[in-house]
């Protein structure tokens, strides 16, 4: 019993609750590594909130659009963070944020508002604080042998599958009746790139032949901090006129 008590008696020392009025927050919002980028490559922004108060609780922000990119949250979880600083201990979480630049030049994501809550300690009412963001800049340069104008993917590790159906004969010939239909189904994934930003596949004019586009789908994947994007398309291909194509 008497240890069970000094074990107790630690822990409490240990944690000194933070007075009311001394409470204190902030945030930091940047560039993780260098502000350079290639066009299509994944840029991690990093948003940190920091008090000196024992919990957060209540956080909320909403991504600006960014003209010439796409910015988005694929990870919804915080890293935690600790800090000594002159005036006692201060905690923070760190979100993370991926900008896709899409055109070369300067990126700037513009302020956005950030708003949470913190408790100085169990069972005490929560303080509510409100920033603004500062705006960020991100110089985007296209790849080497890139002609600029197209959409751009830079990745890792990039795949493609394209599937005919029905399946062609093994000379790659597909034998069918005016009136009857082949579907062409092509998935492209890569790592690190989420699948909206892959531009349509293109729709063909052939006489003889109606083509029809179907509504693509997006299926991204994040695993522990691994992200793979992909899109999947397709084309109907209808013979109108018997011939060869």
């Amino acid at each position: 019993m008497n240890r069970r008590l000094f074990l107790c008696a630690v822990l409490l020392l240990a944690w000194s609750p933070t007075r009311a009025e001394d409470i204190q927050a902030e945030i930091r919002f940047r560039v993780a590594g260098d502000e350079t980028a290639w066009v299509g490559q994944k840029q991690e922004l990093q948003l940190e909130l920091w008090s000196n108060a024992m919990s957060f609780s209540g956080q909320w922000w909403t991504l600006p659009e960014v003209p010439g990119g796409f910015l988005m949250q694929t990870e919804s979880s915080a890293l935690s963070l600790g800090d000594n600083r002159a005036d006692g201990y201060w905690q923070g979480l760190r979100y993370t944020f991926d900008l896709y630049p899409q055109r070369s030049g300067k990126i700037v994501v513009e302020p956005f508002d950030v708003r949470f809550s913190v408790r100085e300690a169990y069972g005490k009412p929560e303080q509510a604080y409100a920033f603004s963001t500062p705006r960020l800049v991100v110089n985007a340069q296209m790849p080497p042998g890139v002609d600029a104008g197209g959409l751009v993917v830079s990745s890792t590790a990039f795949s493609m599958r394209a599937n005919w159906s029905p399946q062609p004969l093994e000379e790659g010939v597909a034998e069918v009746k005016v009136g009857d239909a082949l579907t062409l189904e092509i998935r492209r994934e890569a790592r690190d790139v989420p699948g909206m930003v892959f531009a349509p596949i293109p729709e063909p004019q052939i006489e003889g032949l109606g083509i029809y586009g179907g509504n693509p789908r997006v299926e991204d994947r994040a695993d522990r901090g691994d992200f793979t994007g992909s899109r999947v398309d397709s084309l109907t291909v209808v013979t109108e006129r018997a011939g060869d194509y």
